[in-house]
């Protein structure tokens, strides 16, 4: 028994849930290779950590080009990657009797037809949402019905793009959700022993006060000019009282600059630029509040670093994560970023009376729904599901 997975790139965040998926499958007698477009797409910051997959892997042949895309719900237009590879001519040589296929473009239909063809199985990893989907033309949205009509079974981020995948028709018994996930045990770990360290960081880098973090791409889908106008607002309302306070940015992007020129006299603005990943738990642990104010984001995995380290969230609408990972008042808010007034306020919640860090309980639980170990568990049964009819 064969099993290939397509995706468009490696990713070191990834590697370990491949990792543990090909050791499980390995252990009942099924085979697991990883098919991928490009090493890295021009938007990403890290290393593929090709170094650290287990499984066997392959890179497609083809082309990849960059467009930009308007989008009406960020007010603006995005950079993607579009890749056209000749996935189904490596279906064809390696002969797998289940295909696991990313999100509905070239490769997913290529493997479409590779089952048509040999009548094999097909699963469809999706991590899209209602909200990141609305502005797809009608022809998509078909193409994508046309899929989930002849696939056996689907894998999902959480419930916002399970919803989607029922929104296209998919019966919600063949969906397998929390799909994702990153080595949760080390940012738990790390960020238990930088708890020590955390005031030596503070001073070193210049924290004064609560701190807002933020880490991703300084972009306008991920909601950076929105936040800059609400610390804006919040400055004016805070410059004639004792309030200390920290907005802490970690990353790369187009508005690097607007941050770098934001100066109040009682509120401090830090851009640590790019932060190697391995040294995100440093920067978490040292931080109060996790703040993503994205427009548009099917299930950010930074969002799930930043609970696992323990920080109360201040989470978008607009994250599809956000329903999994603020559940309850203790985890954090969820505001709609493009409400300034209340995105502010939001803010000024905090510097009034400061959530805990998340519990323990709370933190653990992250841990192990989210760990490689309980995403090769899932990701198994759901494979057995389509060979035996039943799960291990």
């Amino acid at each position: 028994m064969k099993i290939a997975l397509f995706i468009n790139m490696p990713s070191p965040y990834r590697n370990p849930s491949f990792n543990e998926l090909y050791r499980v499958l390995k252990k009942n007698n099924v085979e697991l290779k990883c098919f991928f477009d490009v090493h890295r797409e021009g938007n990403r910051q890290w290393d593929s950590g090709l170094d650290t997959l287990i499984p066997p892997y392959e890179f497609i042949p083809g082309v990849s080009f960059s467009m930009r895309r308007r989008r009406k719900t960020i007010g603006s237009s995005d950079k993607r990657t579009v890749h056209i590879r000749s996935t189904l001519i490596s279906l064809l040589n390696y002969s797998p009797d289940i295909i696991i296929s990313c999100e509905f473009g070239a490769r997913t239909l290529q493997s479409l037809a590779y089952k048509w063809l040999f009548q094999k199985k097909l699963i469809i990893w999706s991590e899209g949402t209602l909200h990141t989907e609305k502005e797809i033309p009608f022809f998509k949205e078909y193409i994508r019905k046309l899929i989930v009509r002849n696939a056996q079974r689907f894998w999902s981020n959480g419930v916002c793009s399970e919803a989607l995948l029922v929104e296209y028709g998919a019966d919600h018994r063949t969906i397998d959700n929390g799909m994702t996930g990153v080595d949760t045990s080390y940012f738990f770990s790390e960020s238990d022993k930088q708890l020590r360290l955390r005031n030596e960081f503070r001073d070193n880098v210049g924290i004064r006060g609560l701190c807002f973090c933020f880490v991703g791409e300084y972009s306008a889908r991920k909601g950076i000019p929105e936040y800059l106008q609400a610390i804006k607002l919040v400055h004016e309302r805070i410059k004639n009282l004792k309030i200390e306070c920290t907005f802490l940015f970690v990353g790369q992007g187009e508005f690097k600059e607007d941050i770098v020129l934001l100066d109040f006299p009682n509120i401090s603005v830090i851009d640590l630029g790019h932060v190697d990943n391995k040294e995100i738990p440093n920067v978490l642990t040292a931080s109060d509040v996790f703040v993503l104010p994205t427009l548009e984001d099917n299930w950010p995995l930074s969002s799930l670093e930043a609970a696992i380290c323990g920080l109360p969230q201040i989470a978008s609408i607009y994250n599809g994560g956000s329903g999994d990972l603020v559940k309850s008042e203790s985890d954090g808010l969820v505001i709609d970023p493009l409400d300034i007034e209340e995105f502010s306020l939001a803010i000024l919640s905090f510097t009034d009376s400061p959530l805990p860090r998340l519990t323990a309980k709370r933190r653990s639980e992250l841990r192990e729904n989210y760990s490689p170990d309980s995403f090769a568990f899932r990701a198994t049964e759901s494979i057995f599901k389509i060979i035996k009819g039943a799960s291990l």
